[in-house]
């Protein structure tokens, strides 16, 4: 099965910036890459700096631009990236 992921939001151990499920998020799609058969796509956003733990065999990474208008980028912006 191939599973997209948004972890724009994840946290990013390099800059150590981000509470509850910012480190939630890291530790689930972690866990969920090293410990699955299924591909992943981890929509990521750029100038993320920690790749070495995400890049597997099992797991492609797109790196998403940050919107200036975070409704029209959450949304309208990332629908079209999905397509």
């Amino acid at each position: 099965m191939k599973i997209g992921i948004d972890a724009r939001q994840m946290l990013d151990p390099a800059d150590e910036k981000g509470g509850g499920v910012e480190r939630y998020t890291f530790s689930l799609v972690t866990r969920l890459i090293n410990n699955s058969d299924n591909k992943f796509v981890l929509f990521l956003k750029s100038g993320y700096q920690s790749l070495h733990l995400l890049r597997k065999n099992n797991t492609k990474i797109v790196f998403v631009k940050e919107s200036r208008l975070p409704v029209l980028g959450n949304h309208l912006l990332f629908a079209n990236i999905l397509k």
